[in-house]
């Protein structure tokens, strides 16, 4: 009876060890057969990373159909650009505006010289000669009488409650002067009759130039240059307008290259201290 009970433990002892045995077995098979897989998987993630990591080769264009790349552009060269522009033409329109003016005063030398030339061929005992010869006496009588007016001790005197020389008030001198003409009697008289002289000379003179077709011809002449120079002041000013305008919009442009750089710059260094942490 003790040999059957030890011949039945040593049957469970070695049914237990083959067990065991093939236990471990079994486990490692699936060990191994995990390694396998687990180093197909890795094998494969490593084969799709280094695709991922590898760039396209991009097809070769074809042959007459490459397309030049587009220049970027730069909004602050624009607009220096246009500003240099509006100012060439600014300081054209100037120049326009100011050959305009010169011609408009040269023909106004033409017709004054024109003028003279047309009084001074009618003889002095034409009925226009005799109005010049009558309103330059006058002139010439009045310009003596205030002279000895303003030589009088009444005016000196008067002169004299002002102040010294350097004290007096130039306004106050020339009311002094304008009273005491005003109030001379011999002054006055002349005043009166070369206000008529003058009048009648100027009716003769103007009915002598409208009768010379030469002076007609540069009387329009002069009217034609007022309007050129008219409308070259007016261009001026129109050209002047848009200079000023394309300054500002450089100005702008150049602000905001500013801000964009300043921007630009707080990236860069938020990033660099993003990487740092």
């Amino acid at each position: 009876m003790e040999r059957r009970m030890s011949n039945r433990i040593l049957g469970i002892s070695v049914g237990h060890w083959v067990c065991g045995a093939a236990a471990l077995l079994l486990a490692n098979s699936h060990t191994a057969q995990a390694g396998t897989l687990l180093r197909g998987e890795r094998l494969e993630m490593a084969r799709v990373g280094s695709s991922h990591l590898q760039k396209p080769t991009a097809p070769a264009p074809a042959k007459g159909k490459k397309k030049p790349a587009a220049a970027k552009k730069d909004p602050k060269a624009a607009a220096a650009a246009q500003a240099s522009a509006a100012a060439g033409e600014s300081n054209a329109a100037r120049a326009n505006a100011q050959a305009a003016a010169d011609a408009v005063k040269n023909a106004m030398s033409e017709l004054r010289r024109l003028e003279d030339d047309l009084v001074e061929a009618h003889s002095e005992d034409s009925p226009l000669g005799q109005a010049k010869a009558k309103f330059e006496k006058l002139q010439e009588e009045r310009a003596r009488a205030v002279e000895l007016l303003l030589a009088a001790p009444e005016y000196q005197s008067a002169l004299a409650r002002l102040g010294g020389t350097g004290e007096r008030d130039p306004e106050d001198v020339a009311k002094l002067r304008e009273r005491m003409i005003d109030r001379n009697e011999v002054v006055v008289s002349i005043s009166a009759d070369l206000k008529l002289a003058r009048e009648e000379f100027q009716s003769l003179r103007k009915k002598a130039l409208e009768e010379d077709a030469g002076w007609k011809a540069a009387v329009e002449n002069v009217a034609s240059l007022r309007k050129e120079q008219s409308a070259a002041e007016a261009d001026a000013r129109k050209a002047l307008t848009q200079k000023f305008r394309a300054q500002d919009i450089v100005e702008q442009a150049a602000r905001q290259a500013r801000i964009a750089a300043l921007i630009k710059q707080q990236q860069a260094l938020a990033k660099k201290q993003a990487e740092a942490a």
